[in-house]
């Protein structure tokens, strides 16, 4: 699942590069296939009785992304 996560935010990420609105980096591609590798073990954790993976998925996205980007 992550591959397929990984491969869809590089074609976005290609998209936005072509129309100009940033520039694309290794150190970006780098960072988007860490931030999906976490957010995706994230969803795998048991812990759906406590907490919903539509609350922790994209808080773990904003926190890991703020960290490295």
């Amino acid at each position: 699942m992550p591959n397929c996560i990984f491969l869809c935010e590089c074609r976005y990420e290609y998209y936005f590069t072509y129309f100009g609105f940033y520039t694309l980096s290794t150190e970006l591609v780098i960072s988007t296939f860490v931030i999906s590798l976490v957010t995706t073990f994230v969803e795998s954790l048991p812990i759906s009785t406590r907490l919903d993976d539509n609350f922790t998925v994209p808080l773990t996205s904003f926190i890991v992304g703020k960290l490295l980007l």
